[in-house]
């Protein structure tokens, strides 16, 4: 959802590959059905007679997880190139509720290159099952799984996109010279 509220913010719509009103969408729905594989496979570990299958269709879950991931970076990437050396002109301070888009994108960068780090674990942890190696040593889960969330929840609690994206404050607006940040004209006259 970030990512198309801040190709919406730039006025970069026709900078993104995928259309910008679909981005949450398939996003939100490839995680959906990403949790449902995994549900499914673990309420399948737990029935009697589906133990086989069950390891497959949670992998297959997790893998089809880190595809739409991968997908969603790349996504992400290809905005931050198509902008090319296009800039926000008149940044505002990022500390006082502007700041600059391409930052909002290096955060984006940062917790999903964790994510994707998470992710690969997961099915590699998975793939070795209940008794492999990574299962049953307690300080992979920390490290790759509980500190790689946790720093990917400091990251957005520190740069909170609302202090870049917030509505009630700037618009983008697009001229011939570029992009160019301008005080809210409503909130201006408040």
């Amino acid at each position: 959802m970030i990512l198309s509220r801040l190709i919406k913010f730039t006025h970069g719509e026709q900078f993104s590959i995928i259309k910008v009103s679909l981005l949450s969408t398939i996003f939100v729905i490839a995680d959906i059905v990403s949790l449902l594989l995994q549900a499914a496979g673990g309420a399948m570990q737990a029935s009697t007679g589906l133990e086989t299958i069950a390891k497959p269709v949670v992998i297959i879950g997790l893998v089809f997880q880190i595809v739409f991931f991968t997908f969603f970076l790349t996504a992400a990437i290809a905005f931050h190139l198509r902008m090319g050396g296009r800039s926000v002109e008149q940044q505002v301070n990022f500390s006082s509720g502007g700041g600059e888009w391409k930052q909002l994108l290096w955060i984006v960068y940062i917790s999903g290159i964790f994510i994707l780090i998470r992710s690969i674990y997961r099915v590699t942890e998975y793939s070795m099952g209940f008794n492999g190696y990574l299962m049953s040593t307690e300080v992979f889960f920390y490290v790759f799984d509980s500190l790689l969330m946790f720093i990917v929840m400091l990251v957005y609690n520190v740069w909170h996109p609302s202090r870049i994206l917030n509505p009630n404050t700037l618009v983008v607006a697009a001229s011939s010279n570029g992009f160019k940040l301008k005080v809210n004209p409503s909130v201006q006259n408040t």
